[in-house]
């Protein structure tokens, strides 16, 4: 024992502590002849072990032991008997003692060994302690930074997601006006025209089949930018292949179509699906991975071009094949490519796009590859497991069409023309109708009346329909709600319906859906 150590003797006895001190000759040490005193001691100085007897007066080892403990668990102890006894060796152990030494059979060479053991075995322990404790705190810190990562990682996505967005806006922006030209048109043909065109019902009625198609494309739009907007993590399905790459490519004409012709290039976009079963993924993520993909290949295009998508199936996975005709990539892009905020778009791009694409892939347990060559086009391949679960489908059954009869409802809209619109086309299907402007106008009204029915907008000054549900209910649980609101798609998708409202219909309306509504609710009665 070639330390210096602090040793602490509690023994009753003095002719066994003479012994001791004279076999641990060089230490500093320090006697007790009870174990309040040796106690007293512990808290004064800085003891590296404690020898300490087990049959001591007033109070055995093992008491001592415990008080010892209470002001620190990790106190080396060597417990000493002058009994054999294996009961008492194995009882101290238990107790936190790190060795059991008999007094009768102890040597200079046996007790050096013993301290130097205990001591060494608690100096780890405590180095071990210590750090755990570094590694919990190293941990914490580490949650903290995952924490706010996954937080900017969440606003870096979301702020990816709104820049494709604006990337089709004003694509948007011109197909709405596309829609808005002939309902413009018509109308103001029909009020301003001729007035023998009012006189020609054949021709009235074809103006209005137009003027209502091209809400009806309108409203069509919104639902597809709807579809990309909300996204839905984690929620697999199986996935129609020709309806999302029609979406994808009615959601994509603005920028390949009409942007690219106003900067004096043409592009074509084609796709095709070779016998490719449905596949079961996420839909929202898929869309958005082709988005991405079908912007990059057009940013890549100079000239005319053409982008071309192939899906087909080889084995247990279905391929898609994005190909261009653009600048391709050098070698060094190409490896980089899919790295976090990596982008040769000098300030017009975030540099999350691929990287983007590269973790909805990763999610879905695929695979992609790049063949590129400068000058030459890219083709990205990516493969997924067809997932072959076999999804069988409810088929959704129609509520028994019954007859409703004339109802008493009550109309509530901010809006005085959805208000307007509302009232003629129920009063023209036989209702009896009354109005308000907002919620609390609604409550007041509906307390004077017996209404078979109320309608309401959700967006609403002073009281929202969401509010205005509860309330009624509470006044009236039978009475059926609808709820008509521009959100009326979000609210489907994510599947939030307002709390007491039996039906959400979504703007603009069509009198078929309020018609089937109508059953829906009163059939319920």
């Amino acid at each position: 024992m070639n330390e210096r150590f602090n040793i602490l003797i509690i023994d009753d006895s003095f002719d066994d502590r003479m012994l001791y001190n004279d076999f641990l000759k060089g230490n500093n040490i320090y006697e007790a002849d009870s174990g309040s005193t040796g106690i007293d001691i512990y808290q004064n100085q800085t003891i590296d072990c404690v020898l300490l007897d087990y049959s001591l007066p007033g109070r055995n080892g093992l008491k001592v032991l415990n008080l010892l403990q209470e002001h620190d668990s990790h106190i080396p102890v060597i417990m000493l008997t002058g009994q054999g006894n294996e009961k008492i060796a194995v009882e101290s152990m238990k107790n936190g003692a790190q060795d059991y030494l008999i007094k009768d059979e102890i040597s200079k060479e046996i007790l050096h060994k013993s301290v130097s053991n205990v001591v060494e075995k608690t100096t780890l322990k405590k180095q071990l302690a210590e750090r755990a404790t570094e590694l919990e705190s190293s941990n914490l810190r580490l949650e903290q930074a995952l924490c706010e990562l996954q937080k900017v990682q969440k606003k870096m996505v979301f702020r990816e997601r709104m820049s494709a967005l604006g990337e089709m806006a004003c694509g948007i922006a011109h197909d709405f006006n596309n829609f808005l030209s002939p309902i413009h048109n018509f109308i103001e043909l029909m009020l301003t025209g001729q007035p023998e065109i009012l006189d020609d019902p054949e021709k009235t009625k074809k103006y209005l089949r137009l003027i209502l198609k091209s809400t009806e494309d309108a409203a069509d739009v919104v639902k597809r930018m709807n579809r990309f907007y909300m996204p839905s993590p984690g929620q697999y399905q199986q996935i129609d292949l020709q309806a999302l790459l029609e979406e994808i490519k009615s959601l994509t004409r603005p920028r390949w179509k009409d942007q690219a012709q106003t900067q004096g290039k043409t592009i074509e976009f084609s796709f095709k699906i070779h016998n490719a079963p449905e596949l079961y993924a996420n839909r929202s993520e898929l869309s958005e991975l082709l988005i991405n993909l079908i912007f990059n290949a057009i940013d890549a295009i100079a000239d005319d071009g053409h982008i071309n998508i192939q899906v087909y199936t080889n084995g247990d996975k279905v391929f898609f094949e994005i190909n261009d005709n653009g600048n391709g990539m050098p070698e060094n892009v190409k490896r980089q490519c899919f790295e976090p905020f990596f982008s040769t778009k000098k300030g017009r791009g975030s540099g999350l796009g691929l990287s983007m694409v590269y973790g909805i892939v990763q999610r879905h347990g695929g695979m992609i590859d790049i063949e590129t060559k400068q000058g030459k086009g890219t083709k990205f391949t990516i493969g997924f497991m067809k997932k072959a679960v076999e999804v069988k489908e409810t088929p959704e059954q129609e509520p028994t069409i019954l007859p409703v009869n004339s109802l008493r409802i009550l109309v509530v809209d901010d809006e005085e023309l959805n208000q307007l619109a509302m009232t003629d086309l129920l009063e023209n299907e036989g209702h009896t109708i009354k109005t308000a402007s907002n919620g609390e106008e609604a409550l007041n009204v509906f307390a004077l009346g017996d209404f078979d029915l109320v309608i309401t907008d959700l967006s609403m000054p002073r009281m929202s329909g969401d509010i205005l549900a509860v309330k009624i209910k509470e006044q009236s649980p039978d009475t059926p709600l609808i709820m008509v609101t521009g959100f009326g798609d979000i609210i489907s998708d994510i599947s939030q319906k307002p709390q007491m409202v039996d039906c959400v219909l979504a703007k603009p309306l069509r009198i078929e859906d309020l018609r089937k509504a109508f059953r829906l609710v009163c059939n319920k009665l």
